[in-house]
């Protein structure tokens, strides 16, 4: 049987389910991302439920630290209400399903190896950029979790030029992001989403003087 595998980004929550030899079978629609704990919980059910008697387990993939001892997420990086949640004892209560919970660079880099681009790599890294920015290393063959498992997690780098006036805004997360890209890119091509990513990337492929000298 397949599992669900869950993304929760800063912007959307994406799921699809996933075959035993790691091929993606079906994609679902992606749902825009809760903003406190209470809708989180609820949104997440709704999009495990319907599909719950044809998949043989759960794995989420979040931003924050994820303590994988104890199975606690930590911070929540752009999610921060998902701080101290046992997203783990959470699922296999509520489900009574084999669940598993990682840090999203941490899982992007454990799927390139399992199947893809660094399969068969002794050392790797892969970067995620989405509403924040995340990276898996991978050395001699494993999972580079760190100390406190937070190895990889730029979101909160500090510019050097910005450390002794720093503001929230200053952070790697938000000023270096895919989405911060797109929200620049679409105010210059004065699209009415400004988080629509597909007509930020078409008018770059097309070389849009709007917007291509960034390039």
């Amino acid at each position: 049987m397949p599992i669900l595998a869950i993304d929760l980004g800063g912007t959307q929550f994406k799921s699809a389910l996933i075959s035993e030899d790691y091929q993606v079978e079906e994609v679902f629609d992606p749902k825009p991302a809760a903003c406190d704990l209470v809708t989180y919980q609820n949104l997440l059910i709704s999009m495990i439920e319907p599909h719950l008697d044809r998949v043989s387990g759960i794995a989420v993939s979040c931003p924050g630290t994820v303590d994988t001892e104890f199975r606690i997420i930590y911070k929540g990086g752009m999610l921060r209400f998902l701080h101290e949640f046992p997203m783990k004892v959470f699922l296999e209560e509520k489900f009574a399903k084999p669940a598993a919970v990682l840090n999203d660079g941490k899982a992007a880099v454990l799927a390139e190896v399992a199947s893809r681009n660094l399969k068969g790599i002794s050392h790797g890294l892969v970067m995620v950029l989405g509403t924040g920015l995340g990276v898996g290393i991978i050395i001699n063959g494993q999972l580079y979790q760190g100390a406190h498992f937070q190895a990889g997690e730029l979101s909160f780098a500090l510019p050097q030029d910005k450390k002794e006036r720093l503001t929230g805004e200053d952070l790697a997360g938000l000023q270096l992001s895919a989405v911060h890209l797109i929200v620049t890119c679409a105010k210059y091509l004065n699209l009415d989403d400004e988080k629509d990513g597909i007509s930020v990337f078409e008018a770059i492929k097309a070389k849009d003087e709007r917007v291509y000298p960034f390039f």
